[in-house]
């Protein structure tokens, strides 16, 4: 219904918190995680494609419990697969919506893992690897060793082999580029 009256967004939330106590009366039933992962898919993607972060993120906080069971489900039995990509969807959702980009590149890495083909997760944790090594290469401007240059490259030669037209990618091949030309070796 809420579907039906464009009230998803704004209201879908509060609906499928219901699913909650079922999830829990049921003794973490498998059922209930579908169910629930189905919903928040098309929820999630209409809060994504209006920019709403905060609204995603409020979305998806009180579900992250039936994610992971979901997601240790597919884990411990990659036949699951009919549930891997969108189990996978959420951790990117979620990967999108931290600002920490140690939690954002884990949760990228965990839908890469759950669904090794998921385009979405393969170009979130490719974006999430180049912002890593974007963030080393700042550290190391003037000092860097050769094993965090090494690390870096690492990094970025592992994000484009996941997605190799990933935007953040030339910026930060040419970051380490400059700093391989001007650091002091140590």
């Amino acid at each position: 219904e809420a579907n039906v009256r464009g009230e998803l967004a704004s209201s879908g939330r509060t609906l499928l918190l219901r699913a909650i106590p079922v999830w829990s009366w049921t003794s973490h039933d498998e059922a209930v995680e579908h169910f629930v992962v189905d919903r928040i898919d098309k929820i999630g993607w209409e809060l994504y494609r209006a920019r709403s972060w905060d609204a995603l993120r409020y979305l998806l906080d009180p579900f992250r419990p039936m994610f992971d069971s979901l997601a240790a489900r597919i884990e411990r039995d990659p036949s699951q697969i009919a549930y891997a990509a969108a189990c996978a969807q959420m951790f990117v959702f979620l990967a999108e919506v931290d600002t920490h980009v140690p939690r954002r590149l884990e949760m990228a890495e965990r839908a890469v893992k759950i669904c090794p083909s998921h385009r979405n997760g393969r170009l979130v944790l490719a974006s999430a690897l180049c912002d890593e090594a974007m963030t080393s290469i700042r550290t190391m401007i003037v000092f860097a060793k050769k094993s965090e240059i090494d690390r870096v490259q690492a990094l970025l030669d592992r994000a484009e082999s996941l997605y190799p037209q990933t935007s953040e990618l030339p910026e930060a091949r040419g970051m380490l580029e400059r700093v391989k030309k001007g650091r002091i070796a140590l």
